[in-house]
């Protein structure tokens, strides 16, 4: 056909021009086999190296402690420079951004092993994308083609976040940034974007996200002063964000680093704590497993830069850009030769018949799709599909009830989660590596089942192509092969143990010619496979139709690789019974070949192992249960010290409030139920009130009344009954949660009430324990709030004169001079005045000392109610009362003593229904600094003052120096 005498043409051109294959990299050094030697990681030190080393140093240290006598040290280096280290392997691991790593993944360099996670403000973040940013008044900027002729500025070119990532959604938007735009400065720092975009410097700026956010918090920018532009709505994701999102920096491997050096590396960095000093250092809160890069690569070879910015000319590149050429050369060879007229109407032909071919192709396409779904579906076999990005976009019913997970949450890359950690790496380069080079791929790992076990699967994949050939990715299904998998370890330890066993035990023999197909069964096989003696056929048919159905494709498949390939087998499968009773037994074969390698004989045994397979599922049981009991006695003893813990802590408290932060923290450590809270009462008749919670305690009331809860009323602990669902008020019940409340009680006095939330399905191990937990928090805290409140309470009575509630002279000796010193430091003046109530013997001798005490009851409440909040009031002794007041200037402090004095003139005082004669009080005001800078020159001021007012006649208020 000439179509294909064209692309047959044009590739050996291709063929013909394409450059000699790279050499190969050179080996990497054998430092990473050498346990003596030290692993160095090369760090991407874009702040210099003293921060790289500042930053990521810890993680070396963290790694010689876990990884010992292995040593790593972190090698900050440029750009440039670890780009020639990788390709030197004078590295071994290195820590880079993302964007470089994509480099060094496409030269074939590098491999990952981790990923970072982030500090985010609601959670750990393995996700960053780009912001684009300009000022509030810009608000007709929407969208990347709103760009065209503005002025950019951006921190870096070769920055993922401030530029390359915003290249491909221009780019999708039908922008060219590079060329549509007016101007691109580079400031070389992402907070000079902000800054320059706010100062007018920019119309616009490209960021990466987090960073506004970042910013703001510190006070240094209003996020209402920005507009964002292309703003996107990531479900999960808390910043702004105007492109798509991208994984975080990696830590990568020199491909010749050993697999077990780098799943050592991993295995410790997934145990790394956010706590950790490593951790801290770095910013971050952790690692996570590896994510998918693939994104970026699209990134770059949409928007062509690194790897991909001079892409390899391909056939389809060839017939866009000549394609008329190439035709126009091919019709005047065919003119040349006369048969133009043939040409045209055999193409057109042709081409009728291959666009009809490739509609009816698509169209059955399309229905083959859907019937292989709906197919797919009612397999029981785990089947999935993947596209050609490696992102997984279908898995059938089976598969999502063996993980109990939802198609959504399986959908991408999802499916990872559910692979166990030690399997993983290998798991996704056998992935990775099948998928890049278009191969079949068969792998065995382990699957997490719905309830919580790792099972093996074996995993087979296969590529898919289209109609014309174009890959569409991979369709693969797996089996699970746990028990196989069980099988085969406990025959290689079980094998001396059951060897003596085996000599008593009824095994029938098998001797198979294989050339012609017959085989002889020992006398065993009848009862075996409960046949009477005789009664079993004595064919290969005949014991393959007893073997189990789901067991028969693994048993035909064992013999025939043993006869292709190997020269034994070894299997364990079911058996059934013609009464339908069920069997296990163990099949054991050795085949016998001749001088030209060609099987002629297979000698096999047939045992039965049910017995075996009993005992063993009994004895898992029995571990699982011990394991259970050891779980529970260690989670039993890391409560104890827990609560040890919080005790002290507790007892340690000197407020309040620390008791309920310690609490609120403590109840989280001990994983106290799915979430709860702490709630004390109020003054009385205003109900309790949340003061410290943890986890999700979002359906509990923080304020309720007392009536709201059922273990108030009926002073003790409430466990509403999921079949009654009698639920207290302060609760929003749900089905998905149970629900204890306890209250704190001393004394028939209620303090407070802790109250606990736990998932509906929770074991009731795990309830018991934690009505066990809240019986004994509850028991600590009432302790040590009773010994608080008992501290201030002995405390309020060493500081306060029991008659007329006023602060002591020992309190004021204390409190004087700290106030006084506050305000000479702040430059504000303070006023003291020395009050003494006129005649105040007279009502002592005339009506008697409860005279004497009700005047001075009364002569104090209205100094303690007309003075402000700030001022202090005390009774110095007898019938001397002091007022402080801390920064009050001298006119101030004189006319709230007259007020006050004139509300003691006229206060009603009555003795035993008598009323007494109109009080009055003399009053000396000192004021600092202006009398006196320390407390006893200012009390000895305002004496002298009050003296004066004494001998002026009393009922007098005089500053220092009046009445001289």
């Amino acid at each position: 056909m000439p179509y294909r005498f064209i692309r047959s043409s044009i590739l050996l051109f291709v063929i013909a021009a394409s450059p000699p294959p790279l050499l190969a990299a050179p080996s990497a050094t054998g430092a990473a086999d050498n346990p003596a030697a030290v692993i160095r990681i090369g760090v991407l030190a874009y702040r210099g190296q003293e921060y790289a080393v500042k930053h990521w140093g810890p993680h070396a240290d963290y790694l010689n402690a876990q990884l010992a006598p292995r040593r790593f040290e972190i090698v900050p280096m440029a750009y440039a420079d670890l780009t020639r280290a990788v390709q030197k392997r004078d590295i071994q691991l290195l820590i880079t951004n993302t964007g470089h790593y994509t480099e060094m993944e496409m030269a074939g360099s590098v491999s990952r092993i981790a990923t970072r996670l982030m500090r985010g403000p609601t959670g750990p973040l393995d996700r960053f994308g780009g912001t684009v940013i300009t000022r509030a008044d810009n608000t007709q900027l929407r969208r990347y083609a709103d760009l065209k002729g503005l002025r950019l500025m951006v921190p870096d070119k070769s920055s993922l976040g401030g530029w390359q990532v915003h290249l491909r959604e221009a780019l999708a938007q039908g922008v060219n940034l590079e060329k549509d735009t007016r101007a691109i400065v580079e400031t070389r720092n992402h907070e000079k974007v902000v800054e320059g975009v706010l100062a007018g410097t920019a119309d616009v700026g490209f960021v990466r996200s987090d960073l506004v956010e970042s910013m703001a918090a510190e006070g240094r920018i209003r996020l209402a002063d920005l507009h964002i532009v292309n703003l996107r709505h990531e479900p999960g994701y808390p910043y702004l964000l105007s492109t798509r999102l991208y994984p975080e920096w990696p830590l990568a491997r020199i491909n010749e680093v050993p697999e077990a050096l780098a799943r050592d590396v991993l295995i410790s960095l997934l145990n790394l704590q956010p706590d950790h000093p490593a951790a801290r250092a770095a910013g971050i809160l952790g690692w996570t497993l590896p994510q998918n890069y693939q994104s970026v690569h699209d990134l770059f070879r949409e928007a062509r830069l690194g790897p991909y910015a001079n892409p390899p000319v391909t056939l389809t590149d060839l017939v866009e850009r000549h394609g008329r050429l190439l035709a126009t050369s091919i019709l005047l060879a065919f003119l040349a030769l006369g048969g133009l007229a043939w040409y045209i109407g055999n193409v057109n032909r042709h081409l009728k018949a291959e666009i009809r071919r490739r509609i009816e192709a698509e169209h059955s396409l399309e229905e083959s799709d859907s019937r292989f779904l709906d197919m797919a579906n009612t397999l029981p076999s785990l089947i999935w599909l993947a596209g050609p990005d490696k992102r997984c976009t279908f898995f059938n019913r089976a598969w999502l009830a063996f993980t109990g997970r939802t198609l959504e949450q399986e959908m991408g890359d999802g499916w990872t989660t559910g692979v166990h950690p030690d399997d993983l790496h290998d798991c996704l380069r056998t992935y990775t590596e099948s998928f890049d080079a278009r191969l079949p791929f068969e792998m065995k790992y382990r699957l997490r089942h719905a309830n919580g076990e790792y099972r093996w699967i074996v995993d087979s994949g296969t590529p898919r192509y289209g109609p014309e050939g174009e890959f569409r990715g991979y369709f693969g299904h797996c089996l699970d092969i746990t028990e196989m998998q069980r099988l085969t370890e406990a025959v290689e330890a079980g094998r001396e143990r059951y060897a003596l066993a085996q000599r008593a035990a009824r095994i029938a023999s098998l001797d198979w010619h294989v050339e012609t197909n017959r085989p002889q069964w020992s006398d065993e096989i009848d009862a075996m496979l409960g046949y009477p003696a005789g009664g079993f056929p004595r064919t290969l048919d005949a014991y393959l139709e007893r073997v189990h159905p789901d067991d028969r494709s693994t048993v035909q498949s064992s013999m025939q690789a043993a006869l292709r390939h190997q020269r034994n087998y070894a299997i364990e499968h079911r058996i059934v019974l013609p009464d339908g009773r069920v069997r296990w037994v163990a099949e054991v074969g050795d085949v016998v070949r001749d001088e030209h390698n060609r099987a002629v004989r297979m000698i096999g045994i047939v045992q039965d192992i049910t017995d075996r397979r009993q005992a063993e599922e009994a004895l898992r049981q029995s571990n699982d249960k011990l394991t259970q009991s050891l779980d529970a006695l260690r989670l039993h003893t890391r409560d104890l010290t827990r609560i040890n813990e919080m005790n002290e802590l507790l007892q340690s408290c000197l407020r309040e409030e620390e008791i309920h932060r310690v609490f609120g923290q403590m109840a989280q450590t001990l994983a106290l139920g799915s979430g709860g809270m702490l709630a004390l009462t109020r003054p009385p008749g205003r109900g309790l009130q949340s003061v410290a919670s943890w986890g999700d305690a979002s359906s509990l009331e923080p304020l309720f009344s007392n009536d709201d809860c059922w273990a108030i009323r009926r002073g003790h602990a409430y466990e509403p009954s999921l079949a009654a669902g009698v639920h207290c008020a302060h609760y929003h019940a749900t089905a998905a949660l149970r629900s204890l409340c306890q209250p704190l009680i001393i004394q028939g006095e209620t303090l407070g009430l802790l109250c606990i939330l736990a998932p509906a399905e929770s074991d009731e191990a795990d309830w018991l324990r934690i009505r066990q937990l809240s019986v004994t928090l509850a028991e600590a805290f009432k302790l040590a709030l009773a010994n608080i409140r008992l501290r201030e309470a002995l405390r309020e009575q060493a500081m306060r004169d029991p008659l007329t509630g006023l602060f002591n002279r020992r309190y004021l000796d204390e409190t004087l001079p700290r106030e006084l010193h506050a305000c000479l430091r702040e430059e504000q003046p303070l006023a003291l005045a020395i009050l003494d109530l006129d005649h105040f013997k007279r009502y002592n001798d005339t009506w008697g000392h409860e005279a004497g005490d009700q005047v001075l009851i009364e002569v104090s409440r209205i100094l303690r109610e007309h003075l402000r909040a700030s001022d202090i009031a005390c009774r110095y002794g007898g019938e001397e009362l002091v007022a402080v007041m801390p920064r009050a200037e001298l006119h101030e402090a004189r006319e709230r003593l007259s007020r006050i004095a004139h509300l003691v003139r006229d206060a009603e005082i009555h003795i035993h229904d008598r009323p007494l004669p109109a009080v009055t009080f003399s009053a000396g005001i000192a004021l600092a600094p202006l009398h006196g800078d320390d407390a006893e020159t200012l009390m000895r001021a305002a004496d002298q003052a009050l003296y004066a007012a004494k001998q002026a006649g009393r009922d007098r208020l005089f500053t220092v120096g009046e009445g001289a």
